[in-house]
């Protein structure tokens, strides 16, 4: 299931190992986070796409069409 892309994509990115982004999986569907979340922050919110700068966003956009 591929329901939070950039969630993984992050994972990806940060060269997460494979567990870590499945927990974060986890999270995120139990937090009922939005779509487009990337990273649970230290304060328990989701940061969102949106909220990451563009250059961010390019290379996390990457990240899905590798």
């Amino acid at each position: 299931m591929n329901d939070y892309p950039y969630v993984i994509a992050w994972g990806k990115m940060m060269r997460s190992e494979g567990y870590y982004i499945e927990n974060q999986l986890r999270k995120a569907r139990e937090d009922g986070a939005p779509v487009t979340a990337v990273y649970r922050g230290d304060d328990g919110a989701w940061v969102t796409l949106d909220q990451c700068h563009p250059d961010t966003q390019r290379q996390l956009e990457r990240l899905l069409t590798d």
